[in-house]
């Protein structure tokens, strides 16, 4: 699985790439090389400490952007890409679905201004949540927490190829569009 290929590509689309890695197994030159910038790339040792750099992600998000303190911004898509493989383990992948439901939380997706989507990934990557569907933040929060864990190897490429060709391209580009992944591998 080579990421990188198809991370440029998104990189060429004026996509913004964020990466989360988690762990001691994360390969963080690769996860640099996927992130748009240097400073789109996070890491922690543990999925207990994803909560820590919510704010700061949060803030690079809305700022990058270019969006209010609330995250209230016109015509911009936030992908996450939810790494879903054996390796996270159902705890971890709670954790990592309350951290999504945290950050997700200061969106204004009620008018349609934010329209939010969640990909799980593992062997294969599958659309949780269709880019734009959910209107209402509670209902959001909940289709989130109602995601199931999947298994299989972690297969990134996969992931965002599937990102941009089933929901990036075909949604137009007339839209801020950024992408977010979480993974331990």
């Amino acid at each position: 699985d080579e990421p990188l290929e198809i991370a440029q590509t998104l990189h060429q689309g004026n996509i913004l790439i964020y990466t989360v890695g988690i762990g001691d197994e994360v390969d963080k030159k690769e996860l640099l090389e996927i992130a748009t910038d240097q400073s789109n790339s996070y890491h922690v040792n543990s999925y207990t400490s994803v909560k820590d750099i919510k704010n700061s992600l949060l803030g690079r998000v809305c700022t990058d952007a270019r969006m209010k303190d609330e995250c209230d911004a016109s015509n911009t898509d936030v992908m996450f890409l939810l790494d879903g493989s054996s390796s996270v383990g159902e705890k971890n992948f709670g954790i990592a679905k309350n951290f999504i439901t945290n950050i997700t939380q200061r969106f204004e997706i009620t008018s349609g201004k934010i329209r939010v989507g969640l990909v799980q990934y593992g062997t294969k990557p599958n659309t949780e949540i269709e880019l734009g569907s959910t209107k209402k933040i509670l209902d959001l929060e909940e289709e989130i927490q109602g995601v199931k864990w999947k298994y299989g190897d972690t297969m990134t490429a996969e992931a965002l190829r599937h990102t941009y060709n089933e929901m990036i391209k075909r949604k137009g580009k007339s839209r801020k569009r950024a992408v977010i992944v979480i993974t331990d591998g």
